[in-house]
């Protein structure tokens, strides 16, 4: 499976003193192996030359191109058409490189680290006319080339929000001018938690209270844990998982359903992977996309209930 999905939030580009866009293009290529294929198809067909960007764009929309890739192309020429104007040398062969990536993640967001401004004094002027609105760090040596900058103007609009998501590949040159992060639709955010501890009820009574806190607004999940408590008596520990803004109305019915007198709450930080369910037909699943670009299944307990022997179920999960 090609790691370049709809799964993919943001491809975050940092380049450093002496990038180019040979360098641009081998960073990408490192942190997409998965779409080599696509991405070597699109090089061989747009070639390795350099051209004006007005020859480059006539060139462009008569090869035998994929729609995809030849509209990400296109739209990638336009920014600096706009505000550099024709004559702007374009690399067709890194053109074509993240021409293949966009058409491949086409939601993802494209971004960019501050640039190296280096000696703007000799830059050439068009450069900053074409990045005008991003951000510049200042550092020794030689600012961006021409065709580097229409590279960038294309692939990004701005610098872009910073880098945020669990890293799926990373990628560089062989210099290490240019670093590419692909990050996934991992989200992260805060959950509400609660637990208390049970020495003075009986185990029909927890399983009530159970069931009416599991069915309280809010709630997402409720763990028990077996334990021992002070002068040795057996605990339930209850932990609750509940939706930001639901706790104190959780926190209310625990102490309706429950002998507690208080309880421990706050927020945790979580981080959820991208998860969908499955496609087709026959037993539902859960797929979710690991941080390495595997994607696991887990088959709905529901639809494993109705199978009549242990045997079959664990070979349906198995699947």
């Amino acid at each position: 499976m090609a790691i370049l999905t709809g799964l993919v939030r943001q491809i975050h580009l940092s380049l450093s003193v002496g990038a180019g866009t040979k360098a641009v293009a081998q960073a990408l290529v490192a942190a997409c192996p998965d779409n080599a294929a696509q991405i070597e198809a699109a090089r061989k067909i747009a070639g390795g030359r350099t051209l004006p960007l007005g020859a480059a764009l006539e060139l462009w929309r008569g090869v035998a191109l994929g729609d995809a890739i030849r509209t990400a192309g296109d739209a990638m020429m336009q920014r600096p058409l706009l505000r550099g104007g024709a004559d702007l040398p374009v690399d067709l062969d890194a053109l074509a490189v993240a021409a293949a990536i966009r058409a491949a993640c086409p939601d993802a967001i494209w971004s960019v680290a501050a640039l190296p401004l280096g000696d703007a004094a000799r830059a050439d002027p068009r450069v900053f006319a074409m990045l005008e609105g991003y951000a510049w760090i200042g550092v020794r040596g030689a600012c961006l080339d021409p065709a580097t900058a229409v590279l960038v103007a294309g692939m990004t609009e701005g610098n872009g929000p910073p880098p945020s998501g669990s890293p799926m590949r990373c990628g560089s040159d062989p210099l290490d001018t240019v670093q590419v992060q692909v990050l996934d639709a991992t989200t992260q955010d805060g959950i509400g938690w609660i637990a208390f501890d049970i020495d003075d009820m009986t185990g029909e009574e927890i399983g009530h209270a159970c069931d009416h806190l599991r069915d309280t607004p809010g709630v997402v999940e409720l763990v028990l844990f077996s334990g021992q408590g002070k002068k040795g008596r057996p605990v339930t520990r209850f932990e609750i998982l509940v939706k930001p803004g639901a706790q104190d109305r959780v926190i209310d019915a625990v102490f309706l359903q429950t002998t507690t007198l208080g309880v421990r709450h706050g927020v945790q930080a979580r981080r959820v992977l991208p998860r969908w369910p499955s496609e087709g037909v026959g037993l539902r699943a859960k797929q979710a996309l690991r941080p390495d670009g595997s994607v696991t299944e887990k088959i709905e307990a529901d639809d494993l209930a109705v199978l009549p022997t242990l045997r079959e179920r664990r070979a349906a999960r198995r699947r």
